[in-house]
């Protein structure tokens, strides 16, 4: 998994990005927190610059008393409880950052964030949500509110700019101004602004 630290001090503030996003999205952030303490922005896996999990599912053909089974493992591979474990070992084993940490999470970042709290209450010193996602909304109870949001609109929208990006279309859509970079500005470093 991609993690980058900036800056010198303690506490060590740890962003989380939105649903869906990389550690792009808090360049800005970053280049404001680093002056007074160390920041570091990571990406979930699959996203941004971390490598997607493995999937050790078998390709032959499940039975049916076992297909709910191997859907099972690979949904667990992107819970918020195994994304918390993620962020614990990169902080923890990987990077060794000194804690206790402040954490800042946005939207599904910051349902990890608060996850991650409840699991190691003593290594967070703070917690900032932006515009955090409800926690009911992945449970029974929600009626399938987040799945219908991210099979219908968020998966579909993500996977077409991924195809866009793989054929040339998003670059060619750039270039003739029909679409725009999500992070703009003057201050957005040029490493991000190529990436996009």
């Amino acid at each position: 998994m991609f993690l980058s630290c900036r800056g010198k001090g303690l506490p060590t503030v740890v962003l989380d990005a939105p649903t869906g996003m990389s550690s792009d999205v808090w360049a800005l952030v970053v280049d404001k927190l680093q002056e007074h303490t160390k920041v570091c922005v990571y990406d979930r896996a699959g996203l941004g610059f971390s490598e997607r999990p493995l999937n050790q599912t078998s390709k032959a053909p499940l039975p049916n008393s076992q297909l709910n089974e191997q859907s099972q493992y690979q949904a667990s591979l992107f819970t918020v409880e195994s994304m918390a474990e993620d962020l614990h070992t990169l902080v923890s084993s990987s990077s060794q950052q000194p804690r206790p940490i402040i954490l800042v999470g946005a939207e599904l970042g910051a349902l990890v964030a608060q996850f991650y709290t409840h699991l190691y209450d003593t290594d967070v010193l703070g917690l900032v949500l932006v515009n955090p996602l409800p926690d009911d909304l992945f449970s029974s109870e929600a009626g399938g509110v987040w799945v219908q949001h991210w099979f219908g609109s968020l998966g579909p929208t993500f996977q077409s700019l991924q195809l866009g990006a793989a054929l040339g279309i998003s670059r060619l859509g750039l270039l003739v101004g029909a679409l725009q970079q999500p992070i703009t500005g003057p201050a957005v470093p040029e490493a991000v602004i190529l990436r996009q």
